[in-house]
């Protein structure tokens, strides 16, 4: 089964100051539905869209099998004018309106099947690799944030940007930014080529270059592209690219996980298709995996919803709910790490081991504008299509190995390929997130950091940060056991760098049991405990009395 038309609609603008109590669903506007529904007039028809319970659509259409819908049929929110404020917008939500208890939290249907009402009818879901109803709240909501005609749920972000590949046949020619996430790269070029699609890497941020190109090829079909780009934030203006791809007829997808719907909506400055890795912001623990994908027209909607249902790669219901839990602090995350990132890109700029900081939110000075006219332009493009800077960036120290040991000597901010935690992160792209890119093709140097900033106390981050270039400068490296904090870290000399006389390095060594580890030490007791219960039933055996079982 593959989706019927969704249904269009346009939410009651409401009046200004008077939010409701709950983001009820868009009010229909000229909607037009299945013909299986049948509604009887247009009052009908709004409530068949309301109540999913009550949609049927036949098992034995007249029209295609594979035209009936996946899930019920809900509002498009392309044209959706939202009455709350920006951070009000993840937070209040009903993403099951009839649902008769009300629950204040989006129900997990954890089933993996539906009862259907007769042998020639389907009900409003069927099986939930092809829809149900947690994961249509979910995909509601995100359609919501982003002014989506519809949103579909992946189990991870890389499966959500596969299924945008899928609308590309043999022959058609796909744009990909240069720079441009590793895993993407990979996909492009080792899967997506396989089946007769060519891949270009272009410039994005250089428009005359795109067109040329596009001019040139003759079969471009989609461009692919971040902004800011991850790692090196370079900043590409979405809607003058639109226009340009428009009017060849290539559609523009754009991944936004770097900046979330609360920062940044592709889609209403021309975009066609937009992707988020859910597993960054969206959950905002790393704790879930998941991928979603926006599009601005039913006819796109119906075919990522095909192969969603057709390849099997819808999210499950309890990963839907945890995303729905995540959204809900979405804007004060979001916020709380943007403010943070200043603070942060504010210190790295001041520190003469770091050549370059690559930050989005950085605005350029009055000299920095003369010189580099380039940077000034990316950062009035940013701030006329989003609401900050966000909260990734990346730096260069003109060194390999101090970028390493600046890596090794952080003790707040985690070693991982990930982004968007509640937790700062770190990495070097060249060996992590982006080793899936041939050392030949890659646009970054390898000496290059990327933080990802969290929610922790700014100057907790600058402080770790500060003993790290001090560590990494002189020749030291701070190492800190994985398992505990930055409190019990010790010094260790970096590679190359002469060790510690031995009479000084040398330290005492205690067993878990000797230094008394709260952990160990129940264990240690009740061994004892069934040691001497035993001793004693040996005793009294051994006297001839009866004895009790020692345990």
């Amino acid at each position: 089964r593959s989706p019927a038309a969704a249904v269009h609609a346009m939410a009651d603008a409401g009046a200004a100051g008077d939010p409701p109590a709950r983001e009820a669903e868009a009010a229909p506007s000229s909607p037009h539905t299945s013909p299986a529904l049948e509604p009887q007039d247009e009052a009908d028809e709004e409530e068949l869209l309301m109540d999913p319970a009550r949609q049927r659509f036949s098992a034995v259409p007249a029209e295609d099998y594979n035209q009936l819908p996946t899930y019920p049929l809900r509002p498009s929110y392309r044209e959706y004018h939202a009455r709350l404020r920006p951070c009000s917008r993840p937070v209040v939500f009903d993403g099951c309106p009839d649902n008769p208890y009300r629950p204040a939290s989006v129900p997990i249907y954890q089933t993996a099947t539906f009862e259907q009402p007769s042998s020639v009818e389907f009900g409003s879901y069927d099986y939930s690799r092809s829809g149900n109803p947690t994961r249509t709240a979910l995909e509601k909501q995100v359609a919501m944030l982003e002014h989506a005609h519809a949103a579909f749920a992946f189990t991870t972000g890389m499966a959500a940007l596969s299924s945008i590949t899928r609308l590309l046949r043999a022959g058609d020619t796909l744009l990909i930014g240069s720079d441009i996430y590793g895993g993407m790269h990979r996909l492009v070029n080792r899967v997506t080529s396989l089946h007769g699609v060519n891949v270009r890497m272009v410039p994005t941020w250089d428009l005359d270059v795109v067109e040329a190109v596009i001019k040139q090829d003759g079969k471009v079909r989609m461009c692919h592209m971040e902004t800011p780009s991850n790692p090196l934030m370079r900043i590409t203006d979405i809607r003058a690219l639109a226009e340009i791809l428009h009017r060849y007829d290539v559609l523009l997808s754009v991944d936004s996980t770097m900046m979330t719907p609360h920062l940044q909506q592709p889609l209403n400055h021309g975009a066609d298709i937009v992707v988020h890795s859910m597993t960054k912001f969206f959950g905002g623990t790393s704790d879930t995996s998941g991928g979603i994908t926006c599009v601005a027209s039913e006819e796109l909607a119906k075919e990522i919803a095909f192969f969603q249902n057709a390849e099997g790669t819808g999210l499950a219901p309890f990963d839907c709910w945890l995303f729905l839990r995540g959204i809900k602090t979405l804007a004060i995350r979001v916020e709380r790490a943007q403010e943070n990132a200043r603070g942060v890109a504010a210190f790295l700029l001041r520190q003469p081991a770091i050549q370059e900081v690559f930050y989005a939110g950085l605005e350029p000075h009055q000299e920095e504008m003369r010189s580099h006219v380039q940077r000034a332009r990316d950062f009035k493009i940013h701030m006329g299509q989003a609401k900050g800077g966000g909260s990734l960036m990346s730096f260069t120290t003109g060194s390999v190995e101090l970028s390493r040991r600046i890596i090794d000597s952080l003790q707040l901010f985690k070693l991982t390929v990930s982004f968007g935690s509640c937790n700062s992160l770190c990495e070097m792209p060249s060996t992590l997130s982006h080793a899936s890119i041939p050392a030949e093709e890659r646009t970054l140097p390898d000496d290059l950091i990327r933080l990802s900033i969290g929610i922790e106390d700014v100057n907790d981050l600058i402080e770790d940060l500060a003993q790290a270039l001090a560590a990494a400068t002189s020749g030291q490296v701070i190492r800190k056991h994985r398992a505990s904090s930055m409190h019990n870290a010790r010094t260790e000399p970096a590679a190359g760098v002469a060790p510690r006389p031995q009479h000084l390095a040398s330290r005492p060594t205690h067993s878990r049991l000797q230094s008394g580890d709260p952990l160990v030490r129940p264990f240690v007791l009740a061994g004892a405990f069934i040691a001497g219960a035993l001793v004693a039933s040996l005793a009294a055996r051994s006297a001839g009395r009866p004895t009790a079982s020692p345990v």
